[in-house]
């Protein structure tokens, strides 16, 4: 692959080192009209990776003009707050206040420095840099502060007397997460419970091998602290050629709104008190909250009714004008793949990403015959030169009946950054200390643990997507 500029301890988070990695990639894509591919792709991630990291440094080099930010080691240098020895937490669980930018550059020091993968920190990041708000920076300062996941493992494993075991530290950072909880709860107020500690909660984290769901790596994915997302669609601005001195056309697009509301799901998790006392709990949880969220999710996301639940894309596109009928009805063939993204907006085809079930994408790959005039549909790792992605949610050439009266989305393209997926900041848990048996009315020797948080799903916009529906009838 191509090699690119990669700053060295000197320009590291300079102005100079982002504008030249920003022309690195308005140049990659400008030299591929058509899209990126094959080493191009790995080299335009790579240039991805490397701004996200040069514009966290700006804004810790920018914090660290502040005295505040500061800490001074023995041998008076005065290193950046989260690189190095110093504790992005310190301050703030020692009760300072901070502005909004300075409370973000903390945030994005926490998860630079806090113990998590890759997918996580970076989802994390995003979540920091793009919420208005302070609420989002707090949250992660406060929910990755090592000695708060401390402190909730202690409550886990004993939530009787637990506290009693904190630490000064761990008591500090347990108070600002109780503050923290109270200030994003809505109405009324919080009815209880613990957040969750970023190590363990679950929505941030990109992938499972529960299921097979891109949705949430490909979706344009948003956070709320309210009951819903609220965005904003418009169809676009259209321009004109104008005589001399005559009037302007109006030009205002139709702008209408798009709110996605966050719906609450949960997960029950037993332990019995002698996993909650010797095992390692939060690691048992780590594997057990993300894959049950994820699972959850997957379906939704794809065919979820809107109704309590998310609206999955599957279920916004059904009956729409972006709903695509096979060439022969009940027959799902090679002509139905190109008469799809052909039928995709020019718009949006540039970016756009296949999606179907694993039988689906076989079935395609079979409809090339090597000794006959059909061109192979796949090549170069992409399905007619975009790149596909499998959902084992969706309907497959396997559901098609034709003794049955059903409607089988089977296959999907369009620009997937136009569906919304809006997480409500951080996720909770209730401690039940002790399960009772249902017939005896006496304890199990287990802990309860009730895992909840909400999100919710929707097409922004319709006409940025296409779906073959290949319908039976009986």
């Amino acid at each position: 692959p191509k090699m690119i500029f990669i700053p060295d301890v000197r320009t590291d988070g300079t102005p100079e080192a982002i504008r030249e990695l920003t022309a690195e990639a308005e140049t990659l894509l400008r030299d591929n009209p058509d899209g990126l591919t094959g080493d191009d792709v790995t080299v335009f991630e790579e240039l991805e990776t490397q701004l996200t990291r040069q514009k966290q440094i700006a804004k810790i080099r920018e914090a660290a003009k502040d005295p505040r930010n500061v800490v001074v080691g023995n041998d008076q240098m005065t290193p950046v707050p989260g690189v190095g020895d110093a504790d992005p937490w310190l301050a703030t669980r020692h009760g300072d206040s901070f502005t909004t930018s300075e409370i973000r550059s903390r945030a994005l020091s926490a998860a630079e420095t806090a113990d998590l993968p890759d997918n996580t920190r970076k989802a994390l990041t995003e979540h920091i840099e793009t919420d208005p708000t302070s609420l989002t920076a707090r949250w992660a300062v406060v929910t990755s502060d090592p000695h708060y996941a401390t402190a909730f493992t202690k409550l886990i494993a004993d939530p009787a007397t637990g506290h009693r075991g904190f630490s000064d530290d761990e008591l500090a950072a347990f108070r600002n997460a109780e503050t923290l909880k109270r200030a994003m709860a809505e109405g009324t107020g919080s009815a209880g419970g613990f957040l969750v500690p970023t190590l363990l909660d679950s929505s941030p984290i990109l992938t499972s091998a529960g299921v097979q769901d891109p949705l949430p790596a490909i979706s344009r994915t948003v956070t709320t602290t309210s009951s819903s997302w609220n965005g904003v669609t418009a169809a676009g601005i259209s321009s004109e050629w104008k005589a001399e001195a005559s009037v302007m056309a109006d030009a205002s697009p139709t702008i209408g709104q798009a709110p996605v509301p966050v719906h609450l799901a949960d997960s029950y998790v037993i332990l019995s008190f002698e996993i909650a006392q010797d095992s390692d709990v939060l690691g048992q949880l780590t594997g057990l909250f993300a894959e049950a969220k994820m699972d959850h999710e997957a379906t939704a996301f794809t065919t979820g009714t809107g109704s309590g639940q998310p609206t999955g894309f599957v279920t916004a596109l059904d009956g729409s004008a972006s709903e695509v009928a096979p060439a022969t009805v009940e027959v799902f063939a090679a002509d139905d793949v190109y008469a799809l993204i052909e039928a995709l907006p020019p718009r949006f085809r540039r970016n756009a990403t296949w999606l179907a079930g694993s039988p689906t994408y076989n079935t395609i790959h079979r409809f090339w015959n090597p000794s006959g005039s059909e061109p192979p549909l796949f090549a170069d790792g992409e399905l007619l030169r975009k790149p596909f992605e499998e959902s084992s949610s969706m309907r497959d050439t396997g559901d098609i009946n034709v003794a049955a009266t059903a409607n089988n989305f089977i296959l999907a393209v369009g620009d997937f950054r136009q569906f919304i997926i809006a997480d409500r900041i951080g996720s909770t848990v209730e401690l039940i200390e002790n399960v009772v048996d249902s017939a005896t009315g006496r304890p199990t020797g287990q802990r309860g643990i009730i895992h909840y948080w909400r999100t919710g799903s929707n097409v922004a916009t319709v006409n940025a997507f296409r779906t073959l529906n290949v319908a039976t009838t009986a």
